[in-house]
């Protein structure tokens, strides 16, 4: 990354092996009962589930706090010229501010509002970091950051509400209906959270394969460089399926599939799975600094 560090909350669901190239992921704080636990640091998905089935309950998020945030910066700018953070989306969370309020302590901290969330932050992040290699400045990545982000394709199928609902993304009767008529329905991200296409009676295999169909017919010009297919929990062979119809569908250069973090699992509950990708413009994806 050069002179210029790229960071992001831990939200972005970024992948081990990604994240060990270089980017600094910030945790948010997992509650489970009278517990606090890190994500991506102390805390797994099968302790969330194992929380849920032994109690009922479903766990509790805290946003980083500022001075989490003044930490990180402050030891990135130790070895880095600029910092570059990627926050979870504001209206879903008090992360955005926060990392704002740290930032204004330092000269070359930027923060970006990602609006979105998981992985479509982490496609920010590298993209951020494809910049950052050719030598574009950090005010210069932030304003097409800035632009790129309304390019995202954010969206998942969630199996069972009960998580979105106690959570409070859901209301009561919703949840009721979504069950009552066996509903999967699909969670579109613009910054909130909003629902799209439902798909009627039908169980989670077939409700994923309409669904990677129906992303792709309303988003069918993609930024080939990535595509993350991401999920909390599912059947190997359901991801696998998903996979294969991505993969036939369009040449994408790398195809990350990987787990949600304890954030997004938190939320979203079991059976759970989301694909992400920018959407193209300028040539082959690239997004310029005029568009």
């Amino acid at each position: 990354m050069a002179d210029i560090q790229i960071t992001g909350d831990s939200a972005w669901d970024m992948p081990p092996e990604l994240l060990a190239e270089g980017f600094i992921s910030v945790p948010l704080t997992v509650v489970l009962g009278d517990k606090e636990y890190l994500d991506g640091v102390n805390l797994t998905n099968d302790d969330i589930f194992a929380y849920f089935h032994s109690t009922g309950k479903t766990p509790k998020t805290a946003a980083i706090p500022p001075a989490l945030y003044e930490e990180t910066f402050s030891r990135a700018l130790k070895t880095a010229g600029a910092v570059i953070h990627i926050s979870l989306s504001s209206p879903l969370s008090a992360c955005h501010n926060n990392a704002k309020l740290a930032a204004a302590r330092f000269r070359d901290v930027y923060v970006v509002d990602g609006l979105t969330l998981s992985c479509g932050l982490a496609l920010l992040g590298l993209r951020a970091r494809d910049w950052a290699r050719e030598g574009v400045p950090a005010a210069e990545i932030v304003a097409r950051l800035e632009k790129a982000r309304h390019k995202m394709q954010c969206s998942f199928v969630v199996d069972d509400l009960e998580f979105l609902h106690k959570g409070g993304r859901c209301g009561g009767v919703a949840r009721f209906a979504a069950s009552l008529l066996r509903i999967k329905p699909t969670i579109l991200m613009d910054g909130s959270m909003s629902v799209g296409k439902k798909y009627l009676g039908v169980n989670f295999k077939t409700a994923l394969d309409k669904f990677a169909d129906d992303t792709f017919a309303r988003r069918p010009h993609p930024d080939l460089r990535r595509v993350f297919i991401t999920y909390s929990t599912a059947p190997a062979d359901i991801v696998d399926a998903v996979r294969e119809k991505v993969t036939a569908r369009f040449n994408f250069e790398k195809v990350y599939v990987c787990h949600t973090g304890g954030t997004i699992t938190s939320h979203c509950g079991e059976n759970t799975l989301g694909i992400a990708f920018l959407g193209r413009w300028g040539g082959r994806g690239e997004v310029r600094s005029g568009d």
